[in-house]
């Protein structure tokens, strides 16, 4: 239940503290069995921890980023939510209703297996099986034209970008206004650039009414017991042997120094597959970053002795997203000497492809779509 509070008019009356506190109660006033610890907002029942903070506010319009963390996801889920109201008390709880209602809500009945909309299928080396769960299509302002579908306009292409993770997440955002329309589908945290383009070409049609017209639909796939393996490796654990893999790939020098640096990682992982993968996505990351001006596309290719080439999606590999967080902070937050970055892009097959380009003086326009990594005959993917 909400309780109308003191009206406030101007933003500047208002501290952050007190803003955070009203977001905080907001959010107690939609469920019975929850608490506050610390900054955050937990759900008991389902140790759901919700934070929040306030990205904008100005009078009574207000933009807030709710992130939904809980032990089954591999990447928090996260929503932006703008509301306008007469006050900003009020503002703020029609916000949290908004993402309750769209978001958390969708999330909790997908852990408790409610209003399932359908199933899925993925496949790495093995099947894996999914519960579909979705909110409803949300947004602002009218349009005349078809209402897209959008589960049926890109279920064909999520199969192929599930892996063997618990839980993925998919969030669909279109727009169109009097100039120029927009989409973009994140799946667990990352766009997903080619389903952005599908769902920009299906919104071409659409005729606006007004000024804007927004939709957002928010997708939940729970993987099952029968079919999930849950990995050897945590988080904390991949993202720490990936750090020291960076110092060391840092310091290399030749071949030698780089062959030594895969046998050191499969001391440190005890697990070849995943010294394989962080020895060969670094250098194809490294690439990535510091090359920001090339696009990359979202696929990887694994390269077997004796196999085909198997062409794969980066969603699909747990250890993927850890690495590249690790490698993209490095970026952001380090000073990389330039000897450093030469040491390890030297063992990248894109910046070869990149530097080939450059020298033709095509770099401009260059895509990379897949990233490629060499793996022995054991290789297991998770």
């Amino acid at each position: 239940m909400f309780f109308k509070r003191k009206k406030i008019k101007q933003e500047s009356h208002v501290s952050k503290n007190n803003i955070h506190q009203i977001i905080l109660d907001s959010l107690m006033d939609l469920y019975k069995n929850c608490e506050i610890v610390d900054d955050a907002f937990v759900l008991k029942d389902d140790e759901i921890y919700v934070f929040a903070d306030v990205i904008s506010m100005h009078e009574d319009v207000v933009q807030i980023l709710f992130q939904i963390h809980h032990e089954l996801l591999d990447a928090p889920i996260i929503e932006t939510t703008v509301a306008l109201n007469s006050t900003i008390e009020q503002t703020i709880f029609d916000a949290c209703q908004k993402f309750n209602d769209n978001v958390l809500s969708v999330y909790i009945n997908a852990i408790h297996k409610m209003n399932q909309i359908g199933s899925i299928e993925g496949y790495t080396q093995e099947r894996h099986y999914f519960d579909v769960f979705c909110s409803k299509i949300y947004g602002i302002g009218k349009k005349e034209g078809y209402d897209h579908d959008f589960w049926n306009l890109i279920k064909e292409e999520i199969k192929l970008r599930l892996g063997n993770k618990k839980v993925y997440w998919v969030k669909v955002f279109a727009s169109k206004d009097e100039k120029k329309a927009e989409a973009e589908v994140w799946i667990n945290g990352s766009e997903a650039a080619e389903l952005s383009k599908i769902v920009l070409a299906a919104i071409m049609d659409w005729e606006i009414i007004g000024k804007i017209h927004t939709e957002k639909q928010y997708f939940v796939f729970i993987q099952r017991d029968e079919t999930f393996e849950k990995s050897c490796f945590t988080k904390m654990q991949i993202q720490s042997i990936t750090k020291k893999a960076i110092k060391q790939y840092e310091m290399c020098k030749d071949r030698t120094d780089h062959l030594k640096l895969r046998n050191q990682l499969m001391k440190w992982c005890g697990d070849d597959s995943l010294a394989y993968e962080i020895f060969g996505f670094l250098p194809e990351l490294y690439c990535k970053y510091a090359y920001s001006n090339v696009e990359f596309g979202e696929k990887l290719l694994v390269v077997q002795k004796n196999e085909n080439t198997m062409e794969i999606y980066q969603s699909q590999i747990q250890s993927f997203s850890y690495v590249e967080e690790i490698v993209k902070k490095h970026f952001a937050e380090d000073d990389i000497s330039e000897q450093s970055l030469k040491n390890v892009i030297a063992f990248s097959v894109s910046a070869k492809a990149i530097n080939k380009a450059k020298s033709q003086d095509s770099i401009k326009s260059l895509f990379v779509p897949a990233m490629g990594y060499y793996v022995n005959e054991y290789y297991q993917m998770r």
